[in-house]
């Protein structure tokens, strides 16, 4: 057991002493010196130090005093117990504990230090939960009986006697002892930092476990352990690594496992540096090791069946010598059971091996971890194909499960409804069917069939596994039963229970692989069934509400939070997080430096430091993020699009594409079909249309073969596109698709949106007051090690410089040209400006798209603009043009969408983006920038400025070559399409001078060019 009362403050000891010798002075005369002292150091966990003390102190009375030899056999018997650990020294001990409470004599504050010291050291092999509260109520009432009563004393008892509750599964009164003891402790932070963390871990722990609670708090009173125990100078290093091995748990809960084994990782570093000795047995440190062991493997991930075998196998080594220790034999079940795991899905018949050790691991009918590994066992028969097996053991299953009212009893009901389903017994499986829906929510009255009360459904405990149990019950009728209307009612009512109970046990904004695969499973299954819908039932609107609610809620929360609307005024705490960005790049490109060291767990922590953070920003300020708990509304989004705009959602569900064609007043859904061509296509389609020297004839045919899969039948009427895409599509120019022989863009306005809650249609046009221009030029070459993506040929851009002046006489405002265009000037001023544009370098990185950024002139040390930093800013800006290269590339990140510097603004509060899709050929951009603002300046919605500037651009070109898609149709508009009013800047000559200029540097540049076929530009990787 951990030292739980680790007491350093020197005040504190005084106290104690002096009371000791006060109440011992009657007894022991001149000893009470002698006695305090020991009693001082037993009660710091000093063992020796309060041996020591009595074994060589000067007593002048009777060295037999009974008293005085009760310490000392006492102190003598915890010894040889520590260094040998046999039950006949912990025997010994528990006797004369027994001894010393039953003395009427023996001074109260020794008998608190004793009974406190032996509780705190107490194995749990060898005294049980039930002895830990009777030996707690004792400590209680002496505490009580001090004159005055000791709060102190109370303080630890409460927190031993919750933590045996807790062990007891006495949840109800564990959290009211704990509860008491955390109210009590507030006062005595000081004297026992380490105190109040172990209570809220404590509690923390019995919340998760208790199931009439909210799970949600007892993870938030982990983090609360862990952000005080952080926080104090001298941590309990044993309890801490409980912490993190508890908030492990918590993330196996929703199955991230990159968050768990993280913390896995911090939990045996921790142990790793802990002198066990001093704390555990022998014994105890096998089961941690056992323990550890079987955390690591528990967030293995598929693709590490080789590390989890290795793992089995070294523990496997070992095990023989501890096969008779009880906790020893579960882990190591445990980890049979998790190897089962990894060859459930691919290869079923290699899994019911591991699942049948497991059994005979742990043999213990009566424990839930035998009904799991018989549960998977289930599985890997069922998924082998042999249904009528899988139905034998979970019948065996249920029957033992419903003894002991398991709680996975749902689970096992399912599993029998599945084998029915593969055994074609359509009645049987829906009678089990209801079964679980009742078990879930006693009082639904639902009626899967006919769909009845449906929305009625509210289980009195939510949890997760419900909405995974919900999703493949609905499969299994819908996969299992094709070509049967009444289970393709019950399918269709399945998936719409596991939407409802997703709004009702998920209210996390950020997506995990685990309930993003539980998220596509219900929609999928919903659209797929959708025929089987009927009235009252859900809608496709809701269903679209749930849609963004579930993938794109966190950034549009953020988004409307940072967009101004809401000031931010803790400083101290923003310098905070900016310095913990600033050090994230820092180890994030160190990491792709030195690939010999692991910079992860130290990525990791900041990150959690940054989350912290964001949470402090909620508790300091909670309209700060006033938006994070409102909902996307379908109706409020529908509204806003005109009668000429249609919107396409485009979206892939169980690897099948879906598209979502929403108008004013409709709302189509369409199945896509697709196959590994069409991705290729996609591919192709991008790496031709970023080449200027690709054919535009092959590259026009492709167009026209994926404009015929992905688009719909457009409404004569219809004028603007707004597109949402997922996944590779991201990577597609809609603009370039082909109908009828003519490029989309040349009928409609495009435009993109990375979320339905950021749409909007203004009819009060927002005014550009104060518009920022940044144009550096660079002394030194950007560094092109791979990961650049250039706007143009040289590294210092004469299109850029020359953008950033004409502009300047456009825009009102500041320009910062050359050595003037600083990160810093701009990190400075950025909060102050209505419309922000960059014409520079951007750099991609491939190892980590938090690394993509903008680059600034180079005369400072840090020029660089990087994704991670964009997230801590919050932007006033209506506009930010992103007049660089690949702006709009990225990676897919589960949660976040495509990781890009387009998404990043988004993110920091701007509600319209322009961004680029591959490399942007320095002269063109500039042409088709310049004509973008001019068409802004009379008020014409940003995409259809964009969209006219390009047709010019086209129309001024004599050169055919110079008309290839690479040259105009890498730039998009992102996020609000609204009008600006631009306020005019006063045109001063040189406005007149520099577009003379220019008009006689592009004559010249095309005779020079009249040959060549091509203009030379980089290409993105």
């Amino acid at each position: 057991m951990p030292l739980f009362f680790c007491m350093k403050n020197y005040f504190f000891f005084l106290f104690i002493a002096l009371s000791g010798l006060l109440q011992c002075a009657p007894t022991y005369g001149q000893n009470s010196n002698i006695i305090s002292l020991s009693d001082s150091m037993l009660f710091q966990q000093n063992l020796k130090g309060a041996l020591d003390i009595v074994d060589k102190g000067s007593f002048t009375s009777d060295a037999k005093n009974s008293e005085t030899q009760l310490r000392k056999n006492y102190l003598l018997s915890v010894s040889n117990f520590q260094k040998g650990f046999k039950e006949e020294f912990f025997s010994k001990s528990k006797a004369i504990i027994d001894t010393i409470l039953a003395r009427e004599n023996f001074p109260l504050n020794s008998k608190k230090i004793y009974l406190n010291h032996f509780l705190s050291t107490s194995s749990r092999n060898f005294l049980t939960n039930s002895e830990r509260i009777a030996y707690c109520n004792k400590g209680l009432l002496i505490a009580q009986n001090s004159k005055p009563s000791d709060t102190l004393f109370m303080i630890h008892f409460l927190f031993e006697k919750g933590s045996a509750e807790f062990e007891n599964e006495m949840y109800k009164d564990a959290i009211k002892n704990l509860k008491i003891s955390e109210s009590m402790c507030s006062k005595y932070e000081k004297i026992n930092p380490n105190m109040l963390p172990k209570i809220f871990f404590k509690l923390g722990l019995t919340l998760s476990s208790f199931a009439g609670t909210n799970a949600d708090k007892g993870y938030e009173y982990l983090q609360k352990s862990e952000q005080i125990f952080l926080s104090i100078e001298n941590p309990d290093s044993f309890f801490l690594a409980n912490v993190y091995d508890a908030i492990s748990d918590v993330a196996w809960g929703y199955r991230d496992y990159d968050k768990g084994m993280k913390y896995v990782k911090k939990s045996m570093d921790l142990f790793s540096k802990i002198d066990l000795d001093q704390i555990m047995s022998p014994t105890e440190q096998i089961q941690n090791k056992y323990h550890l062991y079987y955390k690591e493997m528990q967030f293995y991930q598929d693709h590490q069946k080789k590390e989890a075998l290795n793992l089995l196998t070294k523990a496997e080594i070992g095990y023989p010598a501890y096969k008779n220790n009880p906790e020893i034999k579960l882990r190591m079940a445990a980890m049979y059971n998790f190897m089962g795991e990894f060859y459930i899905r691919s290869a079923p018949e290699k899994s019911a091996p591991f699942y049948l050790k497991a059994i005979k691991t742990f043999d213990n009918p009566e424990s839930e971890y035998h009904l799991q590994y018989l549960f998977n066992l289930g599985k890997a028969y069922l998924y082998s194909g042999n249904a009528q097996k899988c139905l034998e053991y979970s019948s065996e299953l249920i029957a033992l499960a419903e003894k002991s009212n398991d709680a996975n009893l749902p689970h096992f009901y399912f599993l029998k409804a599945f084998a029915f389903v593969n055994l074609d017994n359509f009645e049987k499986a829906l009678e089990i069917s209801n079964t679980v829906i009742k078990y879930m929510d006693p009082k639904s009255k639902v009626d899967l069939i006919e769909h009845q009360n449906l929305r009625t459904f509210d289980p009195p405990i939510h949890k997760v596994v419900y909405i995974n149990l919900l999703s493949r019950m609905g499969l299994a009728f819908k996969n299992g039963f094709s070509n049967n209307n009444s289970a393709l009612n019950v399918a269709n009512s399945l998936f719409q229970l596991g939407i409802i109970e997703y709004g009702k046990s998920i209210k996390s904004a950020k997506v995990t692989h685990y309930t993003k695969s539980m998220y596509e499973q219900l929609v999928w299954g919903i659209i797929s069934t959708k025929d089987f819908l009927k009235i009252g039932d859900l809608n496709f609107s809701e269903l679209i509400e749930f849609s963004e609610n579930t993938n794109e809620k966190y950034l549009w929360a953020n988004y409307k939070s940072n967009s101004g609307s809401v000031q931010f005024f803790d400083k101290e705490l923003l310098a905070e997080e900016d310095t913990l960005r600033t050090e994230l790049i820092r180890l994030k490109n160190e990491a792709i430096n030195d690939t010999l060291y692991d910079f992860s767990v130290q990525i990791f922590d900041i990150n959690l430091q940054l989350e912290k953070i964001d949470k402090k920003k909620r508790k300091s300020n909670s309209s700060y993020y006033n938006y994070e708990d409102s909902e996307f509304e379908f109706g409020s989004f529908q509204s806003k699009l005109s009668p000429n705009t249609i919107m396409l959602k485009y979206e892939f569900l169980m690897d099948s594409l879906f598209l979502f064609e929403i108008s004013q007043d409709q709302i189509h859904i369409r199945n896509i079909n697709t196959d590994s061509l069409f991705f290729e296509q996609i591919d192709q389609v991008y790496y031709m249309v970023s080449d200027p020297s690709s054919n535009q004839d092959s590259l026009n045919q492709k167009l026209t073969q994926i404009s015929k899969i992905l688009l719909p039948e457009i409404k004569n009427n219809t004028s603007n596109l707004v597109i949402k895409t997922d996944d590779k599509l991201s990577f597609l120019p809609f603009d370039l698709l082909r109908r009828n022989g003519k490029y989309l863009i040349e009928d409609y306005s495009i435009s993109y949106i990375n979320a339905l809650g950021l749409y909007e249609n203004e009819k009060n046009l927002k005014r550009v007051n104060k518009a920022l221009v940044l144009a550096p030029s660079y002394n030194d070459a950007v560094n092109n090690s791979g990961l650049l993506a250039e706007r143009g040929d040289e590294f210092n851009l004469s299109g850029v410089l020359e953008e950033g002046k004409i502009l300047g006489t456009i825009l009102p405002g500041e320009v910062l040209l050359g050595e003037n265009a600083l990160k810093s000037k701009f990190i400075k001023m950025s909060g102050n400006y209505d419309l922000i544009h960059f014409s520079m370098h951007s750099i991609l990185n491939d190892d980590d798209s938090e690394l993509n950024n903008l680059a600034f002139h180079d005369g400072e040390s840090d020029n660089k603009l990087y994704i991670s930093e964009l997230y801590g800013m919050q932007l006033n800006a209506k506009l930010a043009v992103l007049s660089a290269c690949n702006t709009s590339i990225g990676k897919e990140k589960t949660g976040d969408g495509i990781i890009s510097l387009n998404r990043a603004f988004t993110f920091a509060g701007v509600p319209s983006v322009v961004s680029s899709l591959w490399s942007a050929p320095d002269r063109a951009t500039k042409e088709i920038m310049i004509n973008f603002y001019k068409y802004l300046e009379n008020r014409i919605p940003k995409p259809e400025a964009l969209r006219q500037a390009k047709i010019d651009y086209i129309k001024a070109q004599n050169l055919e070559s110079l008309k290839h898609p690479y040259y105009w149709a890498g730039f998009s508009t992102y996020g609000d399409p609204s009008p600006l009013e631009i306020k005019r800047t006063k045109i001063n000559p040189l406005f007149y001078f520099l577009a003379i200029s220019f008009a006689l540097i592009a004559l010249a540049f095309f005779i020079k060019n009249r040959n060549r076929s091509t203009m030379h530009g980089i290409l993105p990787n």
